[in-house]
């Protein structure tokens, strides 16, 4: 795992056609970077305005976040996500559509 920036609310996340993910902090969190909230590995993280289509045209949109790397950094006792983390994004069947897209909004705390 390389060393990058942890990840907030703030960050712009998108699935690979587009669509924008929101995540949903879990528990009473108390860790702020730069003003926003920390995401860890038990936040979950919603896409919406997915277009994507299955072979046949039928809609597939990305619906979810699966993080996979988390970092070594625990936060509140559970692991950080970094930019490193490795997030992939699943339709509602579960089916894996691609790596979500990141552009961080601090680079300040970095972990692995």
């Amino acid at each position: 795992m390389s060393m990058g920036p942890l990840l907030t609310v703030a960050d712009t996340m998108t699935c690979p056609h587009g669509g924008f993910v929101t995540p949903v902090i879990t528990g009473n969190r108390r860790f702020i970077l730069s003003g926003s909230l920390a995401l860890t590995l038990g936040d979950s993280a919603f896409i919406a305005g997915c277009p994507a289509t299955d072979a046949d045209g039928q809609p597939q949109p990305c619906l979810t976040v699966q993080w996979v790397s988390p970092a070594s950094l625990v936060i509140e006792g559970v692991p950080a996500l970094t930019m490193a983390s490795s997030g992939i994004c699943l339709s509602g069947n579960q089916a894996p559509q691609g790596p979500v897209s990141i552009q961080p909004a601090q680079f300040r705390v970095m972990a692995d």
